[in-house]
């Protein structure tokens, strides 16, 4: 990954991110790694944990980019999350993972509870 697509990764995550706080989410933490793979984006609000992933291209189709292995590992990461979050406890708040498609540095579309579990 080159030094512009990494500072342009950080800017796509940072529109999503003032999109969810400006709805009142709060954001518990941005790029979680562990064994399982990279979340970019965890927020709260309420008792509700939204897993976020944010795609950013000049244009394309975002969906085919998302195959049924990376789903599972992203569903393994929010679970290794959701085990080591020490802050309070969010065992038994209720999940959703949303994915944000960022166009051209623009917040084009999130699309809200994308995979169910």
């Amino acid at each position: 990954m080159s030094i512009i697509s990494y500072k342009n990764g950080i800017k796509a995550e940072t529109l999503v991110c003032d999109f969810y706080t400006s709805r009142n989410y709060k954001i518990i933490a941005t790029r979680f790694r562990c064994k399982s793979g990279e979340i970019d984006i965890i927020a709260k609000k309420d008792n509700l944990i939204a897993f976020i992933e944010v795609k950013s291209r000049k244009k394309l189709n975002h969906l085919d980019f998302i195959t049924e292995g990376q789903k599972m590992r992203y569903f393994e990461s929010a679970d290794i999350f959701i085990e080591d979050y020490k802050a309070e406890d969010i065992r038994k708040f209720d999940r959703r993972f949303d994915f944000a498609i960022v166009e051209n540095m623009k917040l084009k579309r999130i699309i809200t509870n994308i995979w169910q579990e």
